[in-house]
């Protein structure tokens, strides 16, 4: 690629294609040694179809975007346009098409600063950021009856002074006079419901996508009503457009989720009027000037971030000749100065205690200890930051253990959020509220010391930390988010004896999980509250009355259990894979075997049912098969045609189950009708 273009421009790399053209990196000599960078965008102009004046109305449409960067040209927050030719192709002496080139401003798009550090775009004061920047170039572009119409984030970028832009005004247009544009553009999964549908829409419509984009980057990247369980990103958007209700991003505080909310209204009456309307808001969110927190401040290049550092004492107030001090004396020796964080405040305390107990020399009046900090009854996630004061990521070093001071009595949701150097962690007696994925991620994270009088653990609070083999749960803890210890390496655990209904996916995918002690205060088990465990025994107390879809699907080295009495309802594929056991017995309560409840139970060879049985679903005891005789009672009236797994008529010959069954009843008519063997029972 050595053409030129613009004279003495050389063309360098592709680095972007698309449905319209193709995107270049651009360079020359700038005369001093050096070279300048562009991107160089090549949209080819061709009718599908030949017909009279049809070159000359898409040359009209794609002027559009050209007058579009000339009338923004030198804005802060719009990628700069710099130059772009039209050249003319020719067929038989009649140009039949053409080709723009357009000269702008090299950036980074989000797409690909997502892909090269996705932490350090998914955080609250850099999606704060983002918003306002767009917001910014929103205004002006509505200011000019000017519509996006195509927000996401490949067509947002950033400069090297952090500052966020909008760029591909592809098909951007002019509203008409009545301030609606009508044509069904942009993408998809970004764009307004009123532009899925393909109704009258306005500058609404720009602040809904804007809104979708800063939804997702606060949501683990996934869109509005996208889940682990709906992974589909287009049906999430089918089922957005078509007025679904959501509730706010997971990693958003209170203020940015109303806000993002609003911007994401079904009714556009209901959102933002004015992209200045949403710029306020973003903004306000910024005055609220607290510690740990990043705000925005006018800077030389436009608006900057600005971390807001809690308030520390005058160095000159602490007397460091005093005994109490020796650990700030410790500090200062290694060249570390002295940080009055909540930690380094305990490790003072311990370590002057030391030198107290051995030196008497000093009189008593040098030992007035200082007042204790105020504590914050929430530790918040910039206050977790500090915690260790030296936070190095070495996960075996000591330092990297955490003592939450005194005081606290709620762990924040997301305060320790995939911290890689914190290996241990112990709470005050205070302590009675975990929050959401509060821990979550700690991929060092060892050994966790919880406190008498915790009542609440939130969802995902220990999820997905490989290194957490133990933990013992206080038995005043009653109720646990879903997905508490989801992907831990927990080999044992007792549950609560407070704890009355165990949440979904709690243990879920702990794959060296192999023993669980239940109390008999439990009264149901989630859905896949053991999926894909190591248990090797179940005795469930008899309190227990439901047990969730596929509550131990796979637990494949479970060889007893024992069902409790009471139990009544039981979901799909609730014990499907477990290809360890060999006998159950199902309670007298319960009266419909769903879905594949044992199906891919190869070893089961003995299956009692109960008395008062009504039902077998699909699949229901498909692929066992060391299955080879089961009594099904006559109080039984429907069986799935695939119950047992066997389809048609020579297999059914060739399979070794037999059922027994009343002669007259349902099973013994479904035995006949489906060709299985069948055995008189009187």
């Amino acid at each position: 690629m050595d053409e030129l273009v613009f004279g003495n421009w050389r063309v360098c790399e592709e680095i972007g294609r698309g449905g319209f053209g193709y995107v270049r990196r651009i360079e020359r000599e700038d005369g001093f040694g050096g070279t300048q960078e562009c991107a160089l965008k090549v949209v080819h102009i061709a009718p599908e179809q030949p017909r009279e004046n049809a070159l000359q109305d898409m040359l009209r449409e794609v002027r559009s975007e050209v007058e579009s960067m000339i009338r923004f040209k030198g804005t802060s927050n719009i990628v700069s346009y710099e130059d772009h030719a039209l050249i003319p192709m020719e067929r038989g002496g009649a140009v039949v098409a053409c080709r723009l080139e357009l000269r702008m401003e090299l950036l980074d798009s989000l797409t690909t600063l997502l892909a090269q550090d996705i932490r350090a775009i998914m955080n609250e004061p850099t999606v704060l950021r983002i918003g306002i920047d767009l917001c910014q170039a929103l205004i002006l572009c509505h200011s000019q009856n000017i519509l996006h119409r195509d927000i996401k984030p490949s067509n947002i970028f950033r400069n090297r002074f952090g500052n966020y832009k909008l760029g591909d005004f592809g098909i951007a247009r002019l509203l008409d006079e009545s301030r609606h544009s009508m044509t069904r553009v942009g993408t998809e999964l970004y764009a307004a419901p009123e532009v899925f549908h393909s109704g009258r829409y306005d500058q609404r419509a720009d602040l809904y996508s804007l809104g979708i984009v800063l939804y997702a980057l606060l949501n683990n990247g996934n869109l509005p009503l996208q889940s682990r369980e709906q992974t589909n990103a287009h049906q999430a958007t089918e089922l957005r457009c078509a007025g679904r209700a959501f509730g706010p991003p997971s990693q958003a505080s209170e203020g940015m989720g109303q806000v993002i909310l609003k911007a994401c209204a079904y009714d556009p009456d209901d959102r933002y009027r004015t992209a200045q309307e949403m710029f306020d808001a973003l903004m306000d969110l910024c005055a609220e000037q607290t510690e740990g927190k990043s705000v925005l401040f006018a800077g030389s290049t436009g608006l900057q971030l600005r971390t807001i550092e809690p308030e520390q004492p005058e160095p000159e107030c602490i007397d460091l000749s005093a005994p109490e001090c020796f650990g700030a004396r410790l500090l200062e020796s290694f060249g570390l100065g002295v940080r009055l964080s909540y930690e380094t405040r305990y490790w003072m305390d311990c370590l002057s205690g030391a030198a107290e107990s051995g030196d008497a020399e000093h009189p008593d009046e040098h030992r007035a200890a200082p007042k204790p900090p105020e504590q914050p009854k929430e530790l918040t996630r910039a206050e977790a930051d500090r915690l260790p004061p030296l936070r190095l990521r070495v996960a075996f070093l000591p330092i990297n253990r955490v003592s939450i001071p005194e005081g606290v009595d709620t762990i924040g949701s997301w305060a320790f959020h995939s911290r890689g150097d914190v290996t241990a962690v112990s709470m005050p007696r205070g302590v009675h509220t975990i929050g959401e994925s509060a821990f979550a991620g700690c991929t060092a994270l060892q050994e966790v010391k919880l406190p008498e009088g915790l009542i609440h653990i939130g969802a995902s609070a220990f999820a997905e930390c490989p290194a957490l083999r133990r933990i013992a749960l206080p038995d005043s803890v009653t109720s646990m988010g879903e997905g508490v210890f989801f992907k831990s390496r927990l080999t044992r655990i007792t549950l609560p004896v407070g704890l009355t209904a165990l949440p979904a996916r709690a243990f879920a995918e702990c794959t060296v999980l192999a023993q669980a002690e239940f109390f008999p205060s439990l009264r149901s088990i989630g859905s896949k509250a053991f999926f894909n465990t190591a248990i090797t025994a179940l005795n469930l107390p008899d309190g227990i009355t439901s047990i969730g879809t596929a509550a131990f699907r796979r637990c494949r080295a479970l060889r007893e259990l024992h069902l409790p009495s009471e139990l009544v309802s039981v979901g799909a594929q609730a014990f499907s894979g477990c290809t360890g056991l060999t006998a159950v017995v199902i309670p007298q309560g319960v009266r419909s075997i769903p879905e594949s409840m044992f199906s891919g139970c190869s070893a089961l060879t003995s299956v009692t049912l109960p008395d008062g049985l009504q039902s077998i679903g699909s699949q229901a005891f498909a692929d066992c098969e060391a299955l080879t005789s089961i009594y099904i009672p006559p109080t039984v009236t429907a069986i799935a045609s695939d119950a047992f797994g066997i389809a048609g008529r020579i297999k059914r010959w060739m399979s070794k189950l037999t059922i027994q069954c009343v002669p007259g009843s349902y099973a013994w008519d479904y035995c006949g009708s489906n060709h299985i063997k069948r055995v008189d029972v009187r």
